[in-house]
């Protein structure tokens, strides 16, 4: 059956989706051979796209390549289909999945996926059923695929593995399966992951992100589905909160060694913590996207919010305490402006309104344990180099 346009504008048409989904599968394979180590003979310099070819050569790294964005496709084609489905069934207008492709600057080579709508959707229940079929329907894959790659990933001395690649956090949920189906080792081991856990806990990360309870992500949709238009709030202080959590992890550590005689520092803390504030800022600028008022432009918020995590993860800030120290504080004042300029309860960081009565009960029941999944898929640190 040939897709048809929505009478009311939502896009429908398979051919952009096609190439992007094509191009973010390309994207996530090219991404991951740009990360495989390659031998190099002495005096040679060669280019990145010599580098791509001996990696897409090489058996294994090609191999692990497509088990990382093999299982991470599978994840977003899941929470997307989630969603699309749901959308379907109640009859709302809405576009097939556009995957997004972000080569080499992101650890998987995609941002993810989004679907379109024409409008908000304004009924709680449909609401709801929408926008948790995605997370749910996503875990469904993910967690397989996480406790398959964890059981063939492979362990190695702490020290060895310290200060070689990027350390990926944990949360309830990855330990749980962790302990569950890694390998047995000693003490002093790391897990390293596999290619297929790798990406598996990419989509246990996007999961994450997704599921925070602001604005239209998912995790806005369900509570406000659950809690009604009294939710936009919540909102509002949770998204503040991600700041004070940014400064909690990047001076909480520092305090602690204080505390019990040591030296304060601000480094690596700092550094680590920068997640929360890109985060908590690309949050607000998809909320502000919408069309709600804000203190400070969509625009500007990204642009300033790039900006200062660039500068923060500069060798001159990473390696120096005042430079971080500076840092630090131009980050406060970017946040007392926004503060200043829109409120503390900033409205552009609402849910659109929604109409009718609450959730039945099971729905009810399933809005309460979608919701508590952010809080087993949580990582106070997602990455640190």
């Amino acid at each position: 059956m040939r897709p048809e346009a929505e009478s009311d504008g939502a896009v429908t048409r398979v051919g952009v989706p096609v190439l992007l989904f094509v191009a973010t599968a390309l994207s996530m394979v090219v991404t991951a051979l740009a990360t495989a180590p390659v031998p190099v003979s002495e005096g040679e310099t060669p280019t990145f796209f010599d580098l791509l070819a001996r990696a897409f050569a090489d058996d294994g790294a090609r191999t692990s390549a497509f088990a990382m964005a093999g299982s991470l496709l599978a994840i977003l084609t899941a929470h997307e289909a989630g969603h699309y489905i749901a959308a379907r069934v109640h009859g709302v207008p809405v576009s097939l999945p556009h995957f997004l492709p972000f080569p080499i600057f992101s650890p998987f080579g995609t941002l993810g996926a989004v679907i379109r709508m024409p409008r908000p959707v304004a009924d709680r229940t449909k609401l709801f059923d929408i926008g948790a079929a995605g997370p749910l329907a996503g875990l469904l894959v993910a967690i397989p695929l996480y406790a398959y790659g964890v059981s063939t990933s492979t362990r190695v001395p702490r020290m060895e593995a310290l200060g070689h690649g990027v350390e990926l956090g944990s949360s309830l949920l990855s330990v749980g399966l962790e302990a569950l189906f890694a390998p047995a080792g000693a003490p002093d081991t790391e897990l390293v992951l596999s290619p297929t856990a790798f990406g598996a806990w990419g989509g246990f990360l996007l999961t994450m992100l997704n599921l925070l309870p602001v604005a239209q992500l998912d995790g806005g949709h369900v509570a406000t589905a659950l809690f009604g238009n009294r939710w936009a709030k919540g909102a509002c202080i949770l998204q503040r909160t991600m700041i004070g959590i940014f400064f909690g992890l990047a001076i909480g550590p520092g305090l602690w060694s204080l505390a019990h005689g040591e030296a304060f520092t601000l480094l690596p803390h700092a550094g680590r913590a920068t997640f929360w504030f890109v985060w908590s800022q690309l949050v607000a600028a998809v909320a502000g996207g919408t069309g709600a008022p804000s203190g400070i432009s969509t625009q500007a918020r990204i642009v300033t919010a790039l900006g200062l995590a660039f500068v923060g993860g500069s060798e001159a800030v990473r390696t120096s305490e005042a430079m971080t120290a500076l840092w630090l504080v131009a980050v406060a004042a970017f946040f007392v402006v926004d503060t200043v300029r829109s409120g503390f309860e900033d409205p552009s960081l609402a849910h659109p309104a929604v109409t009718g009565e609450g959730l039945d009960d099971a729905r009810t029941i399933l809005a309460y344990y979608t919701l508590t999944l952010f809080v087993a898929l949580l990582m106070p640190w997602p990455m640190s180099v």
